[in-house]
Parts: structure tokens; C-alpha cells; sequence
């Protein structure tokens, strides 16, 4: 389907989709998938678009409040050393879960994976970065089912950073020194 939810988020194909005949259309989005891509806010707008049988194009719009906890590092345009091992900290927002799963996004939320699949829930994870730059990274702290490791199998969002970059230094390689002697000016000289 061309369905998506802010031209990111697919329709839910595990769900299906209704037609209820009089010009609306009935459709699903994955929960969790959806929480990792909208801000925390009290007017948060959503837009849904697509196309229709015959290339009919629509679009839908509404604001949603979104509450959850808060990833407090890295903080938002924040630059994150790649290769290097750094300390996340996160609101604990529910007492019942023992373990957390951390998933990252080099692509602004487009896209997420696993990280680090099972970590103690104790608002701090060591997170290894990765060694690929990024402008637009993105971090999650999410509940998975016991044992699970795939990004299909997140149960509930707790907290999602704020845009970082992943930026280092370049490595430069040293250039060769050369020594010459040049010629003397004016030629032909004298003395």
C-alpha cells in the first residue's frame, strides 16, 4: 500500500485495511513503530497520505498528544564521537520492566535496529557507537519480550532522543616530505 503515516510509516499489513463505502477508509499502524516517530508534545500533527485505486491521491490531518519519558544524553544536535563507548541516561517510566532495549536510527527515525537487545532498566545504558557518521541519529529505549531481538518484537516505547550527529575526526594521512635545493636567482649569478 502507498499508505504512509508523515510520509514515513507504512500501513500495519498485519491489520487489514476497510473500505467503510462512504469516502473513508479505515487503517493501522504499528503502535510501537508510530511512537518512534513523533515528538513528544501536546499538539503533535500527523498526516496521513497515499493513493487511491486509480491514482487518486488523499491526505489526512490531525494533531495527537504524545507523552512518554525523556533520553536526557545525548541531548538534541548534540556530536557523538564514533568508536566510542557512551553513557546513555533515560527516564524510567515504568517500575515493572527489569530490562530495556536500546535501538538507534542513522536516518532521523526512517529507520531503527537493535542495538543493545537487553540492558538492566536503570535509566543508564552503556552504548557502544557506531562507527558510521550520521547527521540526523536518533536513539530509543524500548521494552521488548524477554529474549526477543528484532525490532518487530518492541512492546512499548519509553523514551526517544532528540536528532544528534555522530561526527570524528578525519584521518589525514601524513604526506611525505621532500627537501630540493632550488636553482639561484638570477641566473647567471655572480659572486
Amino acid at each position: 500500500a502507498s499508505i504512509r503515516l508523515n510520509n514515513v510509516l507504512p500501513v500495519d499489513m498485519t491489520e487489514p485495511v476497510i473500505d467503510q463505502g462512504d469516502g473513508r477508509l479505515k487503517v493501522y499502524f504499528s503502535r510501537s513503530a508510530l511512537e518512534l516517530i513523533l515528538p513528544v508534545g501536546d499538539d503533535v500533527p500527523v498526516r496521513v497520505s497515499g493513493f487511491l485505486a486509480g491514482n487518486q491521491a488523499f491526505a489526512g490531518f490531525d494533531e495527537v498528544r504524545v507523552k512518554r519519558g525523556k533520553i536526557q544524553s545525548p541531548t538534541a544536535n548534540e556530536v557523538v564521537a564514533p568508536g566510542t563507548v557512551y553513557s546513555v541516561m533515560y527516564d524510567v517510566t515504568s517500575g515493572s520492566a527489569e530490562t530495556a532495549a536500546l535501538v538507534v536510527s542513522m536516518d532521523g527515525g526512517a529507520s531503527w535496529t537493535i542495538d543493545t537487545p537487553q540492558a538492566p532498566n536503570t535509566g543508564t545504558l552503556s552504548w557502544v557507537v557506531p562507527n558510521q557518521l550520521a547527521d540526523q541519529a536518533r536513539i530509543a529505549v524500548v521494552e521488548v519480550e524477554e529474549g526477543a531481538v528484532g525490532i518487530e518484537d518492541i512492546q512499548g516505547v519509553r523514551a526517544v532522543s532528540d536528532p544528534f550527529s555522530i561526527q570524528g575526526t578525519l584521518d589525514v594521512p601524513r604526506a611525505s616530505l621532500v627537501t630540493r635545493l632550488l636553482p639561484p636567482r638570477p641566473n647567471p649569478s655572480t659572486g
